[in-house]
């Protein structure tokens, strides 16, 4: 046999056993490892009695060896098998009923391939080429094969295309990926070189090259462990190496020629021994801590996923519930309105106070109800903001009109500074900016028990934008407080200790939203604790037309 073929046939196998059994030697009990190192085993196995194939000439030797070969490749398919069920977890549950069956079927092929004629009848010898005569059940034993291999191949790419991140990390999708490729490559070679072509073409001289095939699937295997961690291995590739470096060292100390050669050797040797015990102890520290961090990492990556399912149901169950909610508390608002308006009789003394504060508690709870909804429509990105002119006096008026009963029983005066000349219309969507100044002044009205709220409106210069200053005599807000005043769900400790007032602290974040939204904007112009707020609402103008026209 040619030397070519033989380096191949040996490094193949010992490559694909030395895989193996760092992996096993790594994790003994796991059982993942014991199914890698089954795997690699029949590889190196398959290899080598391929390898004697060739290699022998009597024909009795050459025929048992043969049928060895055939009963070896029945364990690599059912290894492989096995192997992808596993790795890179178990993501689905294979009955045991299933498993023992398909285990005890290979277990017989194997008995029947390596006792009797009924796959391999009988071997020709032609130099360095074998012709097999096939029996009766070698196209059984073909199809096991097959079978076994591709499902192997079909339970990876069910794992990485159906399986959610929840179930597979970002790292195990990568060595799943990786084995699939090495797996694809090695057994579409092997099946091609000693069964496609001897079986369908008669052509045995490629025979010769399917150990190709196993080592196309340890060199691919080789570079998932150096970039994806494979397996976990490259500390012991690292201790490999180190243990190979120091027998290397002891061979040649063993043939020194002088006392002080064999000194400075084991100098030599000490002090590589010391340098390689520091070097694994950081390895194996640093290892400690990636898994460590790697299970940190997952714990959290799948907490973040959890949170992430809880928001979209929260977000859902808001939207359900307002939508549903809407509906009655607009009717009471019709009905409360009309009893103030008379429209049921006049109404005066206690009970028209009272029909006033159930008429104010509605507003504030359909005011909360459109809040949650509008924060829904923001989350799942449903906003529609439809931008047309509009007059800006009149949205302040309907307003300031809606609020007077609320500000008169808060003894708070609500006071709006028309200016002279109309300002330009402003550019919007007229439901949204109602809702926008509410939110704002509502909000001014809460933190100002006794007092003065002023709105006033300023055109600037250039009449492309209209500001809108909204000032109040209230507790006022900290620095801290008024930064974050636009956040969603915050609410200011220091004012709710004083005023007592609540909220879900959506208010001025969906206000802060719609103003975005359609190209205006809202900020704290000054505050001070005990010294009032005032907030500047800039929209954009409608008609920029030039000062003095």
């Amino acid at each position: 046999m040619p030397f070519l073929y033989q380096i191949n046939y040996f490094i193949t196998a010992f490559l694909a056993f030395l895989v193996g059994l760092l992996v096993f030697s790594r994790r003994p009990r796991d059982t993942i490892a014991r199914a890698f190192m089954f795997f690699t085993v029949s590889i190196a196995s398959w290899v080598l009695t391929l390898y004697f194939f060739y290699l022998l000439t009597d024909a009795a030797a050459v025929i048992l060896v043969g049928r060895l070969n055939f009963a070896v490749t029945t364990l690599l398919a059912y290894s492989a098998f096995i192997f992808s069920y596993l790795f890179p977890r178990k993501t689905f549950r294979i009955p045991s009923g299933v498993q023992f069956a398909l285990g005890l079927f290979t277990f017989v092929l194997f008995a029947v391939t390596m006792t009797s004629d009924l796959v391999s009848n009988n071997e020709i010898i032609r130099g360095l080429d074998r012709i097999t005569l096939f029996g009766p059940l070698y196209p059984y034993w073909a199809a096991h094969f097959i079978i076994f291999s591709v499902s192997a191949m079909v339970i990876t790419v069910l794992k990485l295309s159906f399986c959610r991140p929840s179930c597979l990390s970002g790292r195990e999708r990568q060595q799943a990926g990786a084995f699939l490729f090495a797996f694809i490559w090695g057994i579409a070679f092997g099946t091609l070189t000693n069964i496609i072509l001897p079986f369908i073409y008669g052509e045995y001289a490629m025979q010769h090259w399917g150990p190709l095939s196993g080592l196309i699937f340890v060199l691919i295997t080789a570079y998932a462990v150096a970039k994806y961690e494979l397996l976990n291995i490259k500390i012991l590739a690292s201790e490999t190496l180190i243990a190979g470096l120091l027998l290397f060292f002891v061979v040649d100390m063993a043939f020194s020629a002088t006392t002080h050669e064999l000194i400075y050797e084991m100098t030599t040797f000490v002090f590589v021994v010391v340098l390689s015990v520091l070097l694994i102890h950081s390895l194996r520290k640093e290892a400690v801590r990636m898994e460590k961090l790697q299970v940190v990492t997952d714990k959290y990556r799948r907490a973040n996923e959890r949170l992430v399912d809880l928001d979209a149901a929260k977000n859902e169950f808001i939207s359900i519930a307002s939508h549903q909610l809407r509906t009655p508390v607009s009717v009471m608002k019709g009905y409360l309105s009309l009893m103030r308006d008379g429209a049921y009789g006049e109404i005066g003394g206690s009970m028209r106070d009272k029909v006033d504060q159930m008429y104010e508690m509605n507003q504030r709870l359909v005011r909360m109800i459109n809040n949650m909804l509008n924060l829904s429509r923001i989350e799942r990105g449903g906003l529609d903001i439809e931008l047309e002119p509009t007059d800006l006096l009149k949205v302040i008026d309907t307003v300031m009109e809606e609020l007077s009963f609320k500000a008169k029983q808060r003894e708070v005066d609500l006071n709006f500074v028309r200016p002279e000349d109309d300002p330009p219309k402003v550019l919007v969507d007229e439901e949204k900016l109602i809702e926008v100044l509410s939110n704002v002044i509502d909000n001014s009205l809460k933190f100002t028990p006794k007092g003065k709220i002023t709105v006033r409106l300023q055109v600037d210069e250039d009449r492309k934008h209209v500001k809108l200053y909204i000032e109040d005599t209230g507790i006022g807000m900290n620095a801290r407080e008024a930064k974050n005043a636009f956040k969603r769900h915050y609410r200011a400790r220091t004012s709710r200790k004083i005023t007592g007032e609540t909220g879900t602290g959506l208010g001025l974040y969906i206000t802060h939203t719609f103003l975005k939204r359609m190209g205006g904007d809202i900020s704290v112009v000054k505050t001070a604790p005990g010294k009032g707020t005032t907030m500047v609402i800039m929209l954009p103008a409608a008609n920029r037309i030039p000062r003095g026209k």
